[in-house]
C-alpha cells in the first residue's frame, strides 16, 4: 500500500495587514505602518499558533489607528544581522570572510536592543577586545568598517535614527606590504615545490590573481582560443580579462585533460610546501626566499611586470585595482633599477 504523504504546511500565513514567513525554525513578521515604513521584525516564535497570536496584536493596532505605539525600536541585533544577510552587497568571499566577525558581534550583542547599542557601546567593545584578546589595528578596523555598513542598514530601514558606529574613528595601520621575490627566487621557488602546490603557485604568480579568485575560477571562465582569463568573481564586484602566460596556457591545457570538475583548481592551502621549498632553495642554491603567502605571488606579479616596462594603468587594470594607488603599493621599484636611473645620467 503506497504511503500517503503528508502535506506540509506553508511557510507564509496572513493576519490581516501582517504577513508571517518562516525563516529557519522562527517566524517573521513583514508590514507596513500607515506612513509606508515598512518593518520587518521577529516574533521569536517558532510554533505557527503562538506566531499568529503576536502577528494579531499588531494588526489590531494598524487597524485601530494605535499603530504609533508598535515600536519600531523593538528589533534586536541579531534580527538586523538576519536582515543584514538577506539585503547586503558584499561579495560572496568578502561575505563569508566574515562570517566568523559577524558570529561575535551576535554572541556579544544578539539579544540587545538596537537602541541600546550606542557609539559608547560599541567603542567600549572595541578597546575591549584590543586590551584583552590583544586585537591589532587592522583587526579593530575591520570590525568598523563592518559595523558602519550593518548599521546602515538600520538606518536605511528606519530601524535607527542614526549610525552608532560613524562617529567612531579609524586607526592608522602600519602598513605591511610583502616583499616581492625576484626572477631568481621564483624559479628556485618553484622547483622546490611539489606538483600540487606548484600548479597553484604558478597560477598565482602569472596571472596576478587573488586566492579567491583563482579558487572560484571555473573552465567557462577560460578561453582556450583567444588565450584569456576572465575574473567574475572578485573583491571588487567588477569582471575583468587576463591574458594567458604560455606557461599558463599549457598548464590548463594539462589540467582540462585531467579534470572533470566544475572548477580549474583543487584549492588547498600552500603555505607548509612554499616554507619547506624556500629551506631547500637556501640550502641547495643558498638563494633566500623571504616569508612568502599566496598574496606575495599577486605583489610579485605586479613588481615583474613593472621591471619590464609596463606602465602602471596596464598593471592596474590586469589586477582589478579601483585606484592607481593601490597599484603603486603592489608594483614595487627595485634598488637595482633606481641604480640604473641615476646611470643614465652619466650619458647626458
Amino acid at each position: 500500500m503506497a504511503k500517503t504523504r503528508r502535506k506540509q504546511a506553508p511557510k507564509v500565513y496572513k493576519v490581516g495587514k501582517v504577513t508571517l514567513r518562516k525563516r529557519n525554525k522562527t517566524w517573521h513578521m513583514d508590514y507596513h505602518l500607515p506612513t509606508g515604513q515598512r518593518i520587518q521584525r521577529t516574533t521569536q516564535r517558532t510554533d505557527i499558533e503562538a506566531a499568529t497570536r503576536v502577528a494579531s496584536e499588531i494588526d489590531a493596532k494598524l487597524t485601530s489607528g494605535q499603530w504609533r505605539q508598535i515600536d519600531a525600536r523593538a528589533h534586536t541585533f541579531s534580527e538586523l544581522l538576519d536582515l543584514w544577510d538577506e539585503n547586503n552587497t558584499w561579495s560572496e568571499s568578502t561575505q563569508k570572510g566574515t562570517q566568523g566577525l559577524r558570529k561575535k558581534l551576535c554572541a556579544e550583542w544578539g539579544d540587545y536592543r538596537l537602541i541600546q547599542l550606542t557609539q559608547a557601546v560599541l567603542e567600549g567593545y572595541l578597546n575591549r577586545r584590543m586590551d584583552e584578546d590583544k586585537m591589532g589595528r587592522g583587526t579593530y578596523n575591520r570590525y568598523l568598517s563592518a559595523m558602519r555598513r550593518i548599521f546602515d542598514l538600520a538606518v536605511r530601514w528606519n530601524w535607527l535614527a542614526v549610525n552608532p558606529a560613524k562617529g567612531i574613528k579609524m586607526l592608522r595601520e602600519d602598513q605591511h606590504v610583502p616583499e616581492p621575490l625576484n626572477d631568481e627566487q621564483v624559479d628556485a621557488l618553484l622547483k622546490y615545490l611539489p606538483r600540487r602546490s606548484w600548479v597553484l603557485a604558478v597560477l598565482l604568480v602569472d596571472t596576478g590573481m587573488r586566492s579567491s579568485e583563482l579558487r572560484n575560477l571555473v573552465w567557462n571562465d577560460v578561453d582556450f582560443e583567444t588565450r584569456r582569463i576572465t575574473v567574475k568573481k572578485s573583491k571588487s564586484g567588477d569582471w575583468r580579462s587576463i591574458p594567458m602566460t604560455q606557461r599558463v596556457h599549457g598548464l590548463l591545457a594539462e589540467l582540462r585533460r585531467e579534470r572533470a570538475n566544475l572548477t580549474v583548481v583543487e584549492w588547498r592551502d600552500i603555505r607548509k610546501d612554499v616554507n619547506k621549498a624556500s629551506a631547500e632553495a637556501k640550502e641547495k642554491q643558498r638563494i633566500e626566499i623571504p616569508h612568502t603567502t599566496p598574496h606575495t605571488f599577486r605583489h610579485t606579479f605586479a613588481t615583474r611586470l613593472l621591471d619590464r616596462g609596463v606602465p602602471l594603468d596596464r598593471i592596474q587594470k590586469l589586477l582589478g585595482h579601483k585606484t592607481i594607488l593601490l597599484t603603486q603599493r603592489y608594483a614595487r621599484t627595485r634598488d637595482e633599477h633606481l641604480v640604473d636611473a641615476i646611470a643614465t645620467l652619466e650619458d647626458a
